[in-house]
C-alpha cells in the first residue's frame, strides 16, 4: 500500500516529526520515496499483487512553452512514479471535448 509519511505516522501510532527524523536519517523500517514536489510517499504492506496508481496531471497553456513545461512536468511526475509502482496508466484527455455541449442533448 502506498501513502503519505503522515498516514503511516499515524497508523504506526508516532508523531509526524518522529517519522520525518526517520526518513531524514534514512532509518525508515519500511521503503519511501521523496517525489520532487517534496511529498514523502511510504510503502507499506504486502507486495504479493502489483500495484497501480491512477494520475490527472493538468497544467494550463498559452503558447508552446508552456506546452513545454507540461510536458516537463509530467514526465518529472511519472519518473517518480516509475519508482514506486509496478503499473502506471497515463492518458492524453481533451477536457474542452469532454465540457462542450453534444449535439441533441438536454440542457
Amino acid at each position: 500500500m502506498l501513502m503519505e509519511l503522515s498516514e503511516w505516522a499515524e497508523r504506526q501510532g508516532v508523531h509526524y516529526q518522529i517519522a520525518w527524523k526517520l526518513v531524514s536519517e534514512d532509518r525508515m523500517p519500511v521503503p519511501f520515496v521523496k517525489t520532487g514536489s517534496g511529498t514523502i510517499l511510504v510503502m507499506d504492506g504486502e507486495r504479493d499483487r502489483p500495484r497501480a496508481l491512477g494520475l490527472y496531471a493538468r497544467v494550463s497553456s498559452r503558447d508552446q512553452t508552456a506546452a513545454n513545461v507540461r510536458a516537463d512536468v509530467l514526465h518529472k511526475v511519472t519518473t517518480d512514479l516509475v519508482q514506486i509502482a509496478d503499473v502506471i496508466v497515463v492518458e492524453d484527455m481533451n477536457v474542452s471535448e469532454m465540457s462542450r455541449r453534444k449535439p441533441g442533448a438536454d440542457t
